[in-house]
């Protein structure tokens, strides 16, 4: 989330979950649009963890790694990655209720096609997040 900004009011947006193959450090990489964007605007604020969106609930709590802000591009891109970086493969898509919105912590209703639930993501220190599922914050 980008430094400075202040929860944002209930809105919808978009998000996707992409498997990033990259050798040995392979992920998925959940992206949200920023909520504190015009709509259609704005980077993804993106969140690199090794557990794809049909195990979120059975996990019951996810670590997440915050990336810096990704392009919008990357809301519907598949394909390779410039500079070496792997490729990318959309593996689920869909929209998303920002209930709340602050950079240490975010309350999101999420609509994925493999996850439908509600997620907290709360800072730990620096780029370490812990996503927990079901919760209501």
């Amino acid at each position: 989330m980008p430094t400075g900004h202040k929860q944002a009011e209930a809105r919808e947006v978009r998000t996707v979950v992409l498997d990033h193959q990259c050798g040995p450090s392979s992920h998925y990489d959940w992206m949200v649009e920023d909520p504190q964007a015009p709509a259609g605007e704005g980077l993804l604020c993106t969140w690199r963890m090794t557990v794809e969106p049909s195990r979120w609930a059975a996990a019951g709590q996810v670590e997440l790694t915050r990336l810096g802000d990704h392009r919008r591009a990357y809301l519907t891109y598949e394909g390779e990655i410039s500079g070496g970086r792997g490729t990318v493969k959309r593996i689920d898509e869909g929209e998303a209720t920002i209930v709340s919105w602050s950079e240490r912590a975010a309350v999101i209703e999420v609509r994925l096609r493999a996850f439908d639930g509600r997620v907290t993501l709360q800072r730990i220190d620096g780029d370490r997040w812990v996503m927990v599922v079901g919760s209501s914050g």
